[in-house]
């Protein structure tokens, strides 16, 4: 098995993400020597320096290494992507991740939605022809959403990407049942967007309950994972709710 397939393999497993990292370093070294006769190891180069920073973002202590190193690859991408247009999704994939990073500090906003949008591009071009990138844009719609719902002067823009995304992600779901926690999700942030306009705090609720229901669907197969999610929707159903005392006091019952 090659160092770069190990390291694939294992990277997964929080207990062997260092041994993950040592051998994509070991495999990028190789390729980058190979790289310098035969420039088709640019392609194995991207790819490695991918996976590291995907690897290395879970330490938030090392988000400019992370973002360093996706800087890297897309630079390698794009300069594939000259000659071969099928890199094209790798560029997007990267755009996204660096936005995700990016978007972290509230002085590069700018920057990080650059970022979404170019990649949305890509993959709404892509998708033309590829079904299959169309959970690409529902990620990245939702992704961007995030970002803008920050500002309350493109709240109407933020709920209509939310709304974008949910409803690929709904169209997905009816093939491929594991893109529930994804509408969950949406309708969630919908639901928390909407609650900042007292005039629809019933719509909102509706959100919550629909997102809820989802979770707590979710959470008897895997508590560990979504049983914590369940209780941020009670959170924010309590939250918008918190006038009414018999809605209060019912949710004491869960909790306590």
């Amino acid at each position: 098995m090659s160092l770069y397939n190990l390291a694939y393999l294992i990277d997964d497993d929080p207990k062997q993400q260092e041994e993950a990292e040592q051998s994509y370093r070991e495999a990028l070294a190789i390729y980058k020597d190979l790289a310098k006769d035969n420039p088709n190891y640019n392609d194995d180069i991207a790819g490695i320096l991918f996976n590291i920073a995907r690897l290395i973002i879970k330490n938030p202590k090392r988000s400019a290494e992370a973002e360093q190193t996706y800087q890297e690859a897309l630079a390698t991408y794009k300069e594939l992507a000259k000659t071969d247009p099928a890199y094209s999704n790798d560029i997007a994939d990267t755009l996204n991740n660096l936005a995700l990073i990016i978007a972290k500090d509230p002085s590069r906003k700018e920057e990080a939605e650059q970022n979404y949008q170019e990649a949305l591009t890509i993959y709404k071009d892509l998708a033309k022809t590829d079904s299959y990138y169309d959970a690409d844009i529902a990620r990245t719609t939702y992704n961007h959403a995030l970002l803008i719902a920050k500002d309350t002067k493109r709240s109407a823009e933020a709920e209509q990407s939310y709304r974008e995304a949910l409803a690929i992600y709904r169209d997905l779901a009816k093939t491929a049942p594991n893109y529930s926690k994804d509408i969950a999700k949406v309708l969630n942030n919908l639901g928390l967007l909407i609650a900042k306009d007292p005039t629809r705090k019933e719509e909102a609720e509706q959100s919550y309950r629909e997102a809820l229901a989802i979770y707590r669907d979710l959470a008897e197969n895997n508590p560990d994972v979504f049983q914590a999610r369940v209780e941020r929707v009670l959170n924010n159903l309590n939250e918008l709710k918190a006038k009414d005392s018999t809605w209060t006091y019912l949710l004491k019952q869960v909790f306590f």
